[in-house]
């Protein structure tokens, strides 16, 4: 019988329930949970495909928008 190999966790598609207890992601936050740099999450922002909130100094994410940019 053969098996597939099992997804490495870097492929595996977060389950949205479970992305984070935090109500909003810091960058490096969301760098973490995507395995993305910190850099493409801002290239993203940038584009528009994730909304973000600027507050002080600090960029903040929803993290629902966050998985919903990265799959749809």
């Amino acid at each position: 019988m053969h098996l597939a190999p099992p997804v490495p966790p870097a492929l595996r598609r977060p389950d949205p329930v479970a992305l984070s207890d935090k109500p909003v992601w810091s960058l490096s936050d969301a760098s973490k949970a995507t395995t993305l740099s910190i850099r493409t999450i801002q290239k993203m922002i940038d584009n528009g495909a994730i909304p973000a909130r600027k507050v002080g100094r600090r960029v903040l994410l929803d993290p629902r928008a966050v998985h919903a940019a990265l799959f749809g």
